[in-house]
């Protein structure tokens, strides 16, 4: 007899998730991690100085407290907490202005009209327009089943007017450019899908995510007390509700017998045996090491091999600083540029106030060259940066007066074909993004940055085993790889051809950015067929 009814493979934010809601609902469940942690990709770490707490990976959130695992589980009550700050992102200038997007369509449009009066209008009938009745439904959307196949309807584009869809099939490069005239106005709303949702700017087919993260649809958070807070919450939650994980238990082999899974062996050599098995994992890494390609259909496992990781890794610098960097030069002369907002001058957003802070890249044509390079395995020149102080935003995270903050550069995960390249170049090329990023945060001097440490791709991938080539979105968001089509068409239901076997990783829709939306939905269908087996 099995000894549980569900074995979790991966006690990341995506299997807590679904481990949490199926114990919620009767059933005995196992989560296996192969970490020291459970939480995954959810680590907060003091790694500069003592009392600087860095979230490892950007700790950058959907509004997490708006969905369906936040209530179902009652996050709550375990003290997850978010705070979406007003101003959401900025490109700072070097001519000293700066384009800012805020959650007030009017400060942004006093933003935008420093650089193009007809852009900030484009803006205005957007939001105030047809994208309005939007608001709300991507959110909807990914902690929901895909839409069906059969449907032919392009990623995110369900969640628009009619009339805007036929946006959907272009890039968002494309749409950017069809949008506004400023190319400065270009560059920072493409820089808005990169860092988290992994989203590149000539992604054809995926002009309806643009669309939608400009119009203020999907906001983005930091949780208060670090990422870390989140990841306890939902082990509180589980444990709470008669679920139980493990750590130091890292699955070598998923057990298959008469085409069904049966459990796991773990690699001391011992077996669990369940019910039905859930892998956390990535799409490869679970269906061709774990079950291994014999088992599946020689058509299926080339489909398996034939799916695209992401093109790009992040490369990132994590600083404990003596004050907030501040962006003086690009808020003054943006007022002196901005008209008078109708709501009066309380309405004019600081750069130095964004949750995310593009450095660089200040024109479509200026990220051009940095995905070439990136494409190319060269070390790029640092542009395209987002820039985090989640300090600013939550005090708990630094010493009072002072602050944390992390540089993520987009980077190839094995420059010039090797990983390893990353071990001689870490601390001169994060000497390079942090002196690209004081040429626009002038304030900051030598003597306030107290500790600079790196985090390169080679290093998250040693870290967190399950990323492959250190692939934070564990596959491309291209228009063949989002949506209905996450990973594959004949896997994007959550279910694989081996019974009991299920995925709920970041490869399946709705991809990266969407915390807990894949464990989410996973757990609605183990559940359906739980209940009638």
């Amino acid at each position: 007899m099995a000894e549980w009814d569900v074995l979790v493979v991966g006690a990341g934010s995506n299997g807590l998730v679904l481990a949490g809601e199926l114990a919620a609902r009767g059933v005995r469940v196992l989560a296996l991690e192969a970490r020291l942690e459970a939480g995954g990709l959810l680590t907060t770490e003091e790694c500069s100085v003592h009392g600087y707490w860095h979230n490892m990976l950007g700790g950058l959130f959907n509004a997490f407290e708006a969905t369906p695992p936040y209530r179902l589980l009652d996050l709550g009550r375990e003290n997850a907490r978010y705070r979406v700050p007003p101003v959401q992102a900025a490109l700072p200038l070097r001519d000293g202005r700066a384009v800012i997007f805020t959650t007030d369509v009017e400060a942004t449009c006093c933003s935008l009209a420093s650089l193009s009066a007809r852009d900030a209008q484009t803006y205005r009938a957007l939001c105030a327009g047809t994208l309005a009745a939007a608001r709300g439904s991507p959110a909807d959307a990914a902690y929901a089943p895909p839409p069906g196949a059969a449907d032919g309807v392009l990623p995110f584009a369900g969640a628009l007017p009619a009339e805007l869809r036929r946006y959907a099939a272009l890039s968002p490069r494309q749409v950017a450019a069809e949008l506004f005239e400023s190319p400065q106005v270009q560059a920072a709303a493409l820089q808005q899908l990169v860092v988290p949702w992994g989203i590149l700017p000539d992604y054809a087919g995926m002009g309806a995510a643009l669309l939608l993260a400009l119009a203020g649809t999907i906001p983005l958070a930091v949780a208060l007390g670090g990422a870390h807070v989140t990841a306890q919450a939902l082990i509180r939650a589980l444990v709470r509700r008669g679920g139980r994980y493990q750590v130091l238990k890292p699955v070598r082999r998923i057990l298959v017998e008469d085409g069904a899974a049966v459990g796991v062996a773990l690699a001391d050599g011992s077996e669990i045996h369940a019910r039905a098995v859930v892998s956390s994992g990535g799409l490869a890494q679970t269906l061709l090491d774990l079950v291994g390609p014999d088992a599946l259909a020689p058509e299926l496992a080339a489909r398996v091999r034939g799916f695209q990781l992401d093109e790009h890794a992040l490369f990132g610098v994590h600083l404990a600083l003596a004050r907030a960097p501040d962006y003086l030069l690009a808020d003054r002369r943006t007022a002196a540029r901005a008209p008078s907002p109708g709501q009066g001058p309380h309405n004019l957003p600081l750069a130095g106030d964004a949750l995310r802070v593009f450095i660089g890249g200040e024109t479509p044509e200026e990220l051009d060259v940095l995905w070439r390079d990136v494409r190319a395995g060269a070390l790029p020149e640092p542009r395209g940066m987002t820039v985090i102080v989640p300090s600013l935003f939550d005090g708990r995270q630094a010493p009072r007066g002072h602050h944390t903050a992390v540089l993520l550069q987009p980077a190839p995960y094995a420059p010039g074909g090797s990983a390893d390249a990353w071990d001689d170049v870490r601390e001169e090329y994060a000497a390079r993004c942090v002196a690209a990023w004081r040429q626009y945060a002038q304030n900051l001097s030598d003597a306030d940055i107290l500790a600079c440490v790196p985090l390169t791709p080679k290093d998250v991938a040693v870290r967190y085993a399950n990323l492959t080539r250190a692939a934070l979105g564990m596959g491309r968001m291209t228009a063949d790889q989002a949506g209905a089509n996450r990973p594959l068409p004949a896997l994007a239901d959550y279910r694989t051809p081996i019974r009991g076997l299920y995925l709920c990783g970041t490869c399946m829709y709705p991809g990266p950015g969407w915390l807990g939306a894949a464990g989410h939905n996973a757990a609605q269908v183990v559940m359906q067929d739980l209940a009638s087996a």
